[in-house]
């Protein structure tokens, strides 16, 4: 049997919703502290 794995990665707007929900559910800062690494990653 041949199984294939497909990788997608994450848009930074999707990122940036997943962080948003978390923060709502689990609580923390709403910042980033650095947009630029994430841009980078």
């Amino acid at each position: 049997m041949n199984t294939q794995i497909v990788l997608r990665f994450l848009t930074e707007k999707e990122v940036l919703e997943i962080h948003n929900y978390q923060t709502q559910v689990f609580g923390g800062s709403p910042d980033l502290r650095d947009g630029g690494l994430l841009r980078s990653a």
